[in-house]
Order: structure tokens, then sequence, then C-alpha cells
């Protein structure tokens, strides 16, 4: 087998590991979760070499666009490891209403633009009028 083969078994292997095998440090973000290969899949890793070899490219991961789905043909792609760290159950967010509103580790947080200023005293000034508006609020 060369390398490009290698690179797409391991991803089928590591794929049914997570999926199949209980015992898996990953297990319960997969199979634990009730995510499941299809059956062509996992009949076969010819059949997947056969779905994901035309898109593969080195260094890219095999990714589920959508997280909540099972790996299938139409449910994988290849990604950058960066999209792939993106795209997991861990990094959803809940989505708020309000423009500059986010939600993260269990608290609702406010996303202030970046302000930049001529001078050191501009921003000073700025900064002390930021803290006192926050006094406010507790």
């Amino acid at each position: 087998m060369n390398t490009k083969y290698d690179s797409l078994y391991d991803a089928w292997n590591n794929m049914k590991q997570r999926c199949l095998r209980p015992g898996h440090k990953g297990f319960h973000r997969y199979g634990g979760r009730g995510i499941t290969i299809c059956n062509q899949w996992l009949q076969s890793y010819e059949n997947f070499r056969q779905d994901m070899l035309p898109l593969w490219q080195k260094g890219l991961q095999l990714d589920r666009i959508d997280n909540n789905r099972n790996y299938e043909p139409s449910n994988c792609r290849w990604a950058t490891r960066s999209e792939n760290m993106k795209n997991t159950s861990r990094a959803a967010q809940i989505q708020s209403r309000f423009p500059g509103v986010s939600y993260c580790n269990g608290k609702w947080r406010i996303c202030a633009p970046r302000l930049v200023f001529t001078t050191e005293e501009e921003a000073y000034a700025a900064y002390l009028k930021v803290a006192e508006f926050m006094q406010t609020l507790v």
C-alpha cells in the first residue's frame, strides 16, 4: 500500500474505532452519542475508498459536515485540522438573538469591538469610561 492509501485506511479504521469500540478514548463523542457508519462503508474499506478518494488531499482529515449525523457519503468531507476542530459538538455554541452577544462555557458574553486610539491618554480615558460603566452592571 502506498502512503495515500495508508492515510485513507487509517481514516476509515479510526472512524470505525470511534463508533464501534466502547473502549476507544473518543467513543463517548461518537458511538456513545449514537453516531453510526453507513452499511456500505462498514462492510468494506474499498467502498469507503471509492467514495472518498476522489476528494482526498494530503494533510486533510475525515470530517462529518453535520456533527449530529452519521458517517455516510452525503455527510462526509475532507477538512483541514482547523476546520475539523471548529466542527465539533464541543465547539457548537448557543446562538444569541442579539448582535455582539455570544454564549461560551455556560455564560453569556459581549463581544466588544476593538477600539483603537491615537494616544495612550485617549485609550486610558476610554478604559476609565468602560470601567465606570461596568460598575453600574454589578
